[in-house]
C-alpha cells in the first residue's frame, strides 16, 4: 500500500496508530485516488503526492475534536481555519482545488 497508517502516526508523532489513525489514513488515501485517478499507486507515488496525502490523514485525524477546523490550545476555546492547510495539499497532489458554484 503506498499510503499507511505508520506514515500518519509518525507525521501526528505518535507512538502507535491507534483505530482513528486508521480511519482517518484510509479516507485520505481514498480522497487522493478519487482526486488523481490517472497515477498508477501499485508502481508507488511521488514524494509530494505522498506528504500531501499525510497531510489529508493528519488534518482528517485532528479535526476529530474540531469538527469545524483545528483545534487550538490556548486557554480560550478557538479553531484555526483548516483552509490554508487543504490549499498546500492540493498542491502537493497536484489537484485544482475545487471551485464553489
Amino acid at each position: 500500500m503506498w499510503l499507511t497508517d505508520t506514515d500518519t502516526a509518525a507525521q501526528l508523532r505518535l507512538a502507535a496508530a491507534d483505530e482513528y489513525v486508521t480511519t482517518a489514513t484510509d479516507a485520505a488515501r481514498a480522497w487522493v485516488e478519487r482526486q488523481r485517478p490517472d497515477l498508477d499507486y501499485s508502481a508507488g507515488v511521488t514524494a509530494d503526492i505522498h506528504l500531501g496525502a499525510v497531510l489529508m490523514a493528519c488534518l482528517l485525524y485532528n479535526q476529530a475534536g474540531a469538527p469545524g477546523g483545528i483545534p487550538s490550545f490556548q486557554e480560550l476555546a478557538t479553531y484555526e481555519d483548516a483552509g490554508p492547510s487543504l490549499a498546500n495539499i492540493y498542491r502537493l497532489i497536484g489537484s485544482r482545488k475545487p471551485v464553489v458554484c
